[in-house]
Order: structure tokens, then sequence, then C-alpha cells
């Protein structure tokens, strides 16, 4: 029969080799729990990098058409301010030769009432 400390002596033993096997179980735990928070932060910049990429190429193609719409809108304005002048120069005209016919209509109803 044991005695008394080579009965503390084999539970000291198994209090160490079960302290052992819990230690290298939770450094095993701990190591796997930092490799899943590594990969999860990993992942998370790897989406937070997409989502900057999109709204980039998203802010990109609001820029373009701002651009093109705006490029259209002074090709627009140019345009209408050249048939404004076209048309301000033919408005021009024809109030010149309406001013000649009446004149002449006048001229001509005046000299006919002075010959008759």
């Amino acid at each position: 029969m044991p005695t008394a400390t080579e009965t503390a002596a084999q539970n000291a033993r198994t209090v160490t080799e079960q302290s052992k096997a819990l230690a290298d179980q939770t450094v095993s735990t701990a190591q796997q729990v930092f490799q899943a928070s590594q990969q999860a932060y990993l992942t998370m910049l790897e989406g937070v990098f997409q989502a900057s990429n999109r709204w980039f190429e998203v802010s990109q193609l609001v820029l373009d058409q701002a651009e093109l719409a705006s490029r259209e809108s002074k090709e627009t304005l140019n345009r209408l301010g050249s048939q404004t002048r076209e048309g301000q120069g033919s408005v021009m005209t024809l109030a010149r030769d309406s001013a000649r016919i009446v004149e002449n209509t006048w001229l001509g109803v005046y000299r006919n009432g002075r010959n008759n």
C-alpha cells in the first residue's frame, strides 16, 4: 500500500500533468482564436478595400457623366447663342426690309397723290 508521501507525490504528478495538458490546450485555443481574429481582420480589410474601390469607380462614373453633361450643355448653349445671333441678324434684316417697304409704299402713295 502506498504511503501518504507517495500518494501525495502521485497526486502532484497527476495535477501537474493535467495542468500541463490544460495549459497546452489553452495555448492551442489562444492560437486558434488569434488566427481566427487575424483572418476576420484581413477579411474586413479586404471588404473595406473592395468597398473603397467600388466607391471610387462609382464616383468616377458620376464625375464622367457630370463632365459629359457639362460639355453637352456648353455645346448646346454655344449652338443656341449662334442661332440667337443669326436670328437677331435675320430679325434686323427683316425689320430693315419691312421699313423700306413701308417707306416706299408711303412715298408711292404720296407721289401718286401729288400727281393726281
